[in-house]
């Protein structure tokens, strides 16, 4: 049976959980530059998993899934059989998606004194880190990323929301899409 989107799930999950060169080691090792504390994200399936899921969510939706933030979510969104290589199952792109959740304290704690990620009034600092982040780990694990059957092609987007009021506080999601080639 063809499975066209499972093996790049799969290796995503593999690469953003690395103790080495993942997404949680990564950051840690760019806050220093930015002057932030880094958090980490729990890449495991399971029931006591708080900040993680296997899913791909409506950008309001993340306060009822989630029990803890900043949180982040992994999906696939696309695929599309474009015939590429002749006599394939299947021979084309698939979009995935990696979402980020980050919450910031209420306004008003915002404005007389800074934020939780590192004392200014500066929200660019923790978005660009997680950029940065996901930006170096992608290069350091491109040869995990291109295995037989699917190749990440470099294609890559990050967008941001706006911050909006979410809870106890504020929030803003970034999303991530990663162009693969997938051929079987």
């Amino acid at each position: 049976m063809p499975q066209v989107r499972k093996p790049i799930e799969d290796a995503l999950l593999a690469v953003l959980a690395d103790s080495t060169n993942g997404f949680n080691a990564e950051l840690a090792a760019i806050a220093v530059t930015y002057k932030i504390t880094a958090f980490t994200i729990d890449w495991t399936e399971g029931p006591t998993v708080t900040n993680f899921g296997l899913v791909e969510l409506e950008p309001d939706a993340a306060e009822t899934f989630f029990s803890s933030f900043p949180a982040a979510a992994l999906y696939t969104s696309t695929s599309m059989n474009e015939r590429r290589m002749k006599f394939k199952v299947f021979s084309g792109q698939v979009l995935a998606g990696i979402d980020f959740w980050l919450r910031y304290r209420a306004l008003k704690d915002l404005q007389h004194g800074g934020n939780e990620w590192g004392g200014t009034n500066n929200y660019q600092k923790l978005p660009n880190a997680v950029e940065d982040a996901i930006l170096q780990m992608l290069d350091d694990q491109k040869a995990t990323l291109r295995a037989s059957g699917y190749y990440w092609n470099g294609d890559y987007l990050c967008e941001r929301t706006k911050v909006a009021i979410a809870g106890d506080g504020h929030e803003q999601l970034m999303t991530f899409t990663l162009g693969f080639e997938r051929h079987i």
